[in-house]
């Protein structure tokens, strides 16, 4: 695919641990622990990159051996990463999530202060390689001010903008930036937070637009996911079928939204390869399934 996106986000090393039974909080769990690469935004490059679509990833790791180890992985992938900055003064991000039996998620902590460390400047010397993407993707690990110009350089550029709100407490953070964004893909909670309403997902959305959003893609986990824009909502239901483990989905689902956008130019055709890339993730444990592909999203739309 003749497509440029560049991706500005968070990435980190990925420590996840699944209970062998029930959880017992308060008490030492069996478990099995694995490490990975990670991060919303190095998740979302690295998904593209398999689907076929030219990503470059902006961001910063620390000058460790959880840096290195994670880059090389990203690149292997087919991520660009050779403007990735490298810090000298905060370690590698790290993201801790504990899962139940079944795969859901019971908690999650992460450590991103080395994001702190990417820079307005930073960005500026990037801008003609942001400029000349055809699509933005960015999440809320960013500082306010780097989060801020980016979506002058879409409004200045005409270059559309996807934002994934990260977290409830990450989401904040764009509130008053609502009207620059195109795309923001939110769960219940970072709608509800950015919405500042309780309601059903369709009013939280409409809530959103009213502010400037012009697409809003509500995930819903196990239901699906809901598009909303100026005219109407559409809602899809899940087309997973096998849950291994939920990490990394809502990334895929993402990453599969705009690849089908950029392939189709048609917000059901995206919508519809987000849910498969979702379901092709949930699948496995893996963050990131090295199996996706544009022709295991074929497959699996065929074969509904």
């Amino acid at each position: 695919m003749n497509k440029k996106v560049t991706v500005i986000g968070g990435l980190n090393m990925d420590i996840k641990a699944k209970s062998k039974a029930s959880l017992l909080p308060g008490d030492s769990n069996p478990s099995t622990i694995e490490i990975s690469a990670g991060g919303v935004g190095r998740n979302i490059a690295h998904n593209l990159a398999l689907l076929n679509v030219n990503t470059t990833l902006l961001t910063s790791i620390g000058n460790d051996m959880e840096g290195e180890s994670v880059l090389k992985q990203t690149a292997a992938s087919g991520v660009i990463v050779d403007k990735v900055y490298i810090s000298s003064r905060n370690k590698t991000g790290k993201y801790i999530a504990v899962l139940d039996d079944a795969g859901e998620m019971a908690m999650a902590v992460s450590d991103m202060d080395v994001l702190e460390d990417l820079t307005v400047d930073y960005l500026k010397n990037n801008l003609k390689l942001i400029k000349s993407s055809d699509f933005i993707i960015c999440d809320t690990n960013l500082p306010y001010d780097c989060l801020l110009y980016i979506f002058d350089i879409s409004r200045s550029s005409g270059v559309p903008v996807c934002v994934d709100p990260v977290s409830a407490a990450k989401a904040v953070k764009l509130k008053g930036l609502l009207k620059d964004i195109y795309i923001i893909t939110p769960n219940s909670k970072e709608l509800e937070i950015l919405s500042g309403l309780d309601a059903n997902v369709e009013s939280a959305s409409k809530a959103l637009i009213e502010l400037g959003v012009s697409n809003v893609i509500a995930t819903l986990g196990p239901k699906g996911l809901c598009h909303t824009d100026k005219n109407k909502s559409t809602c899809y239901s899940s087309i997973a079928k096998d849950i291994a483990d939920v990490t990394g989905a809502g990334d895929s689902l993402t990453a599969g939204l705009i690849y089908g956008l950029l392939k189709y130019d048609s917000f059901q055709a995206a919508c519809q390869c987000g849910l498969a890339a979702a379901a092709i993730t949930l699948a496995t444990k893996h963050t990131v399934n090295e199996n996706i592909s544009e022709e295991a999203i074929r497959k699996l739309l065929n074969s509904l």
